[in-house]
């Protein structure tokens, strides 16, 4: 949802094989990024125009608002005026 909802973010992940940690990546060609790393105190740092990081906290809530649809619950509306992927309210329109 975070990637439909901010477009021209790109998104990495690794997991450290020594002790499982998990780190994500947010990067945008603007200059934004975001760096978050699980653990016993996970830590989120941003960086440069934008706040990546709150943007996708941003979505999850409102995923989470809208009970935490699945995403294969999410349909298509195409039309020559322009195509969309509604969320199961019709309340969430990401143009594809």
């Amino acid at each position: 949802l975070y990637e439909l909802d901010t477009p021209g973010v790109e998104t990495r992940a690794a997991t450290y094989p020594d002790d499982g940690r998990r780190v994500v990546w947010l990067l945008a060609a603007d200059g934004a990024w975001a760096r978050a790393e699980d653990g016993t105190s996970p830590v989120v740092h941003q960086g440069g125009p934008r706040r990546l990081w709150d943007d996708l906290e941003r979505v999850r809530r409102k995923w989470e608002e809208k009970n935490r649809f699945s995403l294969h619950t999410m349909r298509a509306e195409l039309s020559p005026q322009g195509s969309h992927l509604l969320s199961p309210d019709d309340a969430w329109r990401f143009p594809i």
